[in-house]
């Protein structure tokens, strides 16, 4: 009984900050990254690997947290 209140307990405190984020989208380039950003204005998070100088068939992807 206490272990199912503790769940519920946590699961509601967890439930807003799950409601409120924004969702992020990751794009290529970077018209794609303005494409994305017009369609979701400002209820999403946009991050575009390759700058707008650079070559897309060049690019190293690599992992990150931004």
């Amino acid at each position: 009984m206490k272990f199912q209140f503790v769940t519920c307990l946590s699961a509601a405190m967890l439930l807003p900050s799950l409601v409120l984020a924004k969702p992020q989208v990751v794009t290529s380039t970077e018209d794609l990254a303005a494409i994305a950003r017009e369609i979701g204005k400002d209820n999403i998070d946009v991050f575009a690997i390759a700058k707008g100088y650079q070559d897309p068939h060049f690019v190293d992807p690599k992992p990150a947290i931004y």
